[in-house]
Formats: structure tokens, C-alpha cells, sequence
């Protein structure tokens, strides 16, 4: 394959591309349309991270398959933007501090599957985009989502709502996400699951560490039946409902820990379901738990949890 150098001259905005030949004597032309301040391979990849662009450069050929604009000055894109970059599979716009998205920004991207778009503020107008695959909106000082946001993503198999201000889940919220695999939303506002993920019938992991979650319904997780990873840490639980996790064949990984547990009666059932010798599931949470009564102290989990730490008239 060919080598490539970066020739610096005196101009410190100045980038040339020179060709070095490869070992059996051959070349390959570079793109004439590559931008002075970007980065272009062979493949149709373009980079123009942290090149202070304000607008998009003029010379990004419409064969472009993978575009990475991340960490600009990009603040309004418009209907016009990527309006000839027809071939995009891929684009990055990470850390631009982006206010606005015209409706129709995406219209043309008919191939687009990879959205990245941390790092933002508040982008929540994602239509036109029934191509997507993964779409990352995190860190976007995101509130609220309004029901439907999602409805016509009907491919998309990761979304990544992390470090948000969310704190309302609506059921309906994520219907039509029949594909969805990951969902982060870890590092939000939240403080009540109920049934916003019934619809999710695609779903192996789920991220909901690093929120204020003080309560979960029985009904949290049903018909997920693929979920095989768990993560609950670090919220406000003190303790679980008794059928929270019968219907769920796949689950392999819980983790529970930097919760306030209340280990009294009302948590036994987990500690027999998950320690006793006879029980169905491989499911293993972390060995540690801190439960703030009756014991209040970090205690191991295992065999003899509830002869230590719960009361005896359970």
C-alpha cells in the first residue's frame, strides 16, 4: 500500500500531500478535491477534525464516504450543508457547539448510517435519517425529548443519550427502536423506570448508572428478552422488585453497586435467586454491596448475605 508525508512549508495553514512511491514502484492519485486543511485518504475518508473550520469546505468531493468534522466551529448547519455528499456513510460533528439543525440538514444523506453528534446543545430535531445504524447525542445539554423523536429510526442499533439533563422517560418514547441494541443513558436526571423499554425487543445492553433512579416498576424489563447487560450503579435504589429479572433468559451482567439498599425482607428474594446453590441463573453482580440497614456497612455478598445482614423474622 502507499506511504504518505506530510510536507509542512513556511504558511503554518498550509498543508501539501506528497506521494512516496510504494515497493514494487507503484502510485496512487490523491483526490484533487482534498481540502488544504484536512486529511484525505485513497477510500473516500476525510478528516478535518480541530481545523477551525466555520463552514464546510467547498472542495469535499460528493464520493466522500466517511467525513469527520468533529471539534470546529460549525454552529448552524442548513438544508444546503451536505446537500451534495450523497455517498456518506459515516459523518462526525462532535464538539462543534451546535445550536440548530434545519429540518431537512440530513434529507440527502440516504446512506448515512453513523451520526455523531456529542458534545452539542440540545439536538433533538433527527428526521430523515431511517438509514441510521448509531447515533450519538451525548453530552448535549438534552432536557427533555418529545414522544415520536425516534419513531422512524427503524434501523438504528446503538443510541447514546449519556450526560444529559433527562429526567423523564415517557412510555412511548423510544417506540419503534425494534432493532435498537445499546442504549446508553447513563449520567442523566432520571429517578423512575417504568415502562419506557417494553418495546425494545432487540435490546441487549442498557446503561442507567450514574442517575437518581429511587424507583423501578415490576414491569420494567419485560418482553426484553435478549437483555443481556445490566447497569444500574450508582443511583438512588434501596431495593428491587421481587420479578424484575424473571423475564429475562439473557441476562448475564448486573451491576448494582453505590446504591442506599435497605437490606431487609424486602430484598431477601434477591440474595436466594442469585446465591443459593440451586439457583437457574449465571447471573453474578459484584461481590460488594452497601446496604444502609439494618447493617449499615459494606458487606460480601454470598451464601450467608441474609443470616448477616437481614433481619431474623424473615
Amino acid at each position: 500500500s502507499p506511504s504518505w508525508r506530510k510536507v509542512q512549508k513556511s504558511s503554518p495553514k498550509t498543508v501539501f500531500l506528497s506521494k512516496l512511491p510504494t515497493k514494487a514502484g507503484l502510485s496512487l492519485n490523491i483526490s484533487d478535491s482534498c481540502p488544504s486543511m484536512c486529511k484525505c485518504s485513497p477510500e473516500d475518508i476525510i478528516h478535518c477534525s480541530r481545523a477551525g473550520l466555520r463552514a464546510l469546505p467547498e472542495e469535499i468531493a460528493a464520493s466522500t464516504i466517511s467525513l469527520n468534522l468533529s471539534n470546529n466551529y460549525l454552529r448552524i448547519l442548513t438544508t444546503n450543508t451536505f446537500r451534495n455528499l450523497t455517498s456518506l456513510h459515516s459523518l462526525w460533528l462532535d464538539g462543534n457547539n451546535l445550536t440548530f439543525l434545519s429540518p431537512g440538514t440530513f434529507h440527502t444523506l440516504s446512506k448515512l448510517q453513523e451520526l455523531h453528534l456529542s458534545r452539542n446543545s440540545r439536538l433533538t430535531y433527527l428526521h430523515d435519517l431511517e438509514t441510521l445504524h448509531d447515533l450519538n447525542l451525548r453530552k448535549n445539554h438534552i432536557w427533555i425529548i418529545q414522544n415520536g423523536a425516534f419513531t422512524k429510526l427503524l434501523r438504528l442499533s446503538m443510541l447514546n443519550l449519556g450526560h444529559n439533563f433527562i429526567a423523564d422517560l415517557p412510555n412511548q418514547l423510544f417506540d419503534g427502536l425494534i432493532q435498537l441494541k445499546t442504549m446508553h443513558l447513563e449520567a442523566n436526571r432520571i429517578t423512575a423506570v417504568n415502562c419506557t423499554f417494553r418495546h425494545l425487543l432487540s435490546l441487549r445492553n442498557l446503561y442507567l448508572n450514574n442517575n437518581q433512579i429511587s424507583s423501578i416498576s415490576d414491569s420494567a424489563f419485560s418482553y426484553l428478552n435478549k437483555l443481556h447487560f445490566l447497569h444500574l450503579s450508582k443511583n438512588n435504589l434501596s431495593s428491587l422488585p421481587i420479578h424484575l429479572f424473571t423475564e429475562l433468559p439473557k441476562l448475564k451482567y448486573v451491576f448494582l453497586s453505590h446504591n442506599p439498599w435497605k437490606c431487609d425482607c424486602r430484598m431477601r428474594w434477591f440474595c436466594k435467586t442469585f446465591y443459593h446453590s440451586a439457583a437457574p441463573h449465571s447471573i453474578k453482580p459484584q461481590l460488594t454491596w452497601l446496604c444502609i440497614y439494618p447493617c449499615k456497612e459494606l458487606i460480601y455478598l454470598g451464601d450467608g448475605l441474609y443470616e448477616l445482614c437481614l433481619p431474623a423474622c424473615c
